[in-house]
């Protein structure tokens, strides 16, 4: 319900954070109070679930303005309830919303330094792979193999020795947790010289994972063994600026945004992984970084909105949706990439401090969580979703399990 106000205050969807750039859709007094209205007869009709009494309050305040002859005082209201929202938004939850099941423990058996960027499931949650990324000094050039700049003098003293270009040598790596703590295996290792720095995407189906560098790519099976590695049959012309900005995989089906130019639209195209052939879908967005396949659709993360595509033998009476994401997490700073996932019927939508649970048509969020604490990622099955935390001095990365009874809100 938060959200929903949020929506008010913002009909473009754009968020405090991004000013509307004048659609016609400005929030007005006027115009928020009838929407209020109109969400407060939804709730009454029971339409809508509602929120808690603060944020109803919100609601009813809201239902209430009146520019009348003192137009201030109705945008004082208006910023008075804003406030509350953000706060409301920005306080912790002392628990998740379940029933705790348990947890497991993956040591990384890498330096305190590295980074967790995906942590997926495979063979029925038994098998775990994360994929991490470090980050090292290249060596160190002496001064006579650096070109100096005209009219800069040398350097004599040297007792100072010679300067130093720290330049970033990237690695990442696919390891494998089988259901031994001692059972750890390195599947795939991507080294990035100085200077030339992509970053590589992670995906699953819960039953296999993918893992890709430019247009190089690594499909492994939960005993950690190749299914499919070696170029991608598509092209990725790196001098042209072309990037490969979201992947997905679906049984047979890997799902890819591709963007052909820097100056291009992302489109979205299928790969069917046994037979190496891939086909466009079409045009996606000009900032897709997010992707996930469903049964019958595809879900795209661009900017600040969720898109779904009807695919896989959908009706052709389908349209195409968009969901407005930006007010659902108004009172966060924004990031384009989302952590996405889905449970048979819903979508879930993560920035790492929050969750939102949409319906597969994108027509009502079912649930809103702010979580505990910070996660990595997620996944989730119709009735069980696992959180990823990942504790940087340590090295670990904790799988808490827990059991959603309902979902709902």
């Amino acid at each position: 319900m938060r959200g929903d106000l949020f929506a008010l205050l913002d009909p473009d969807g754009t968020g405090p954070a991004t000013p509307s750039k004048g659609s016609g859709r400005q929030g007005t007094p006027a115009r928020i109070a009838a929407a209020a209205k109109h969400l407060a007869s939804r709730v009454a009709s029971g339409e809508r679930a509602p929120g808690v009494p603060v944020v109803m309050q919100c609601l009813d305040e809201l239902a209430q303005l009146d520019e009348g002859k003192d137009a201030m005082r109705a945008f004082w209201a208006l910023a008075s309830v804003r406030q509350r929202l953000l706060a409301l938004g920005l306080a912790r939850a002392r628990s998740f919303p379940g029933t705790f099941i348990g947890d497991r423990v993956l040591v990384v058996p890498q330096t305190r330094q590295a980074q967790v960027i995906r942590v997926l499931p495979a063979e029925e949650r038994t098998t775990w792979f994360v994929a991490t990324r470090e980050a090292f000094p290249s060596t160190a050039r002496k001064s006579e193999d650096v070109p100096l700049p005209e009219g800069r003098p040398e350097l004599d003293d040297t007792a100072l020795g010679p300067p130093r270009i720290d330049l970033a040598e990237v690695t990442f790596r696919l390891f494998r947790f089988g259901a031994s703590p001692t059972d750890i295996r390195l599947c795939m290792r991507v080294v990035q010289e100085p200077g030339s720095f992509c970053d590589v995407l992670m995906t699953g189906d819960g039953e296999r994972v993918a893992m890709l560098s430019r247009d190089v790519i690594g499909i492994f099976d939960g005993d950690g063994k190749p299914v499919l590695s070696g170029r991608l049959p598509v092209d990725t012309d790196a001098s042209k600026g072309a990037e490969i900005t979201a992947m997905a995989l679906q049984g047979d089906i890997l799902g890819l945004n591709l963007r052909a130019a820097k100056d291009k639209v992302v489109e979205l195209a299928l790969i069917a992984v046994s037979e190496r052939k891939g086909f466009p879908v079409g045009l996606v967005g000009d900032d897709a970084q997010g992707l996930l396949l469903g049964p019958r659709q595809a879900y795209v993360m661009d900017g600040v909105q969720l898109v779904r595509l009807p695919l896989f033998g959908a009706s052709a009476t389908e349209e195409i949706k968009v969901f407005s994401v930006r007010p659902w997490f108004a009172e966060y700073p924004w990031t384009a990439k989302h952590l996405m996932a889905w449970d048979g019927k819903r979508v879930w939508l993560s920035n790492g401090q929050k969750i939102v649970i949409i319906d597969e048509g994108l027509d009502l969020v079912r649930a809103e969580i702010v979580l505990p604490e910070p996660i990595v990622d997620l996944w989730v099955t119709a009735s069980e979703v696992r959180l990823v935390h990942f504790d940087p001095t340590t090295g670990r990365v904790r799988v808490a399990l827990w059991e959603l009874a309902r979902v709902e809100g």
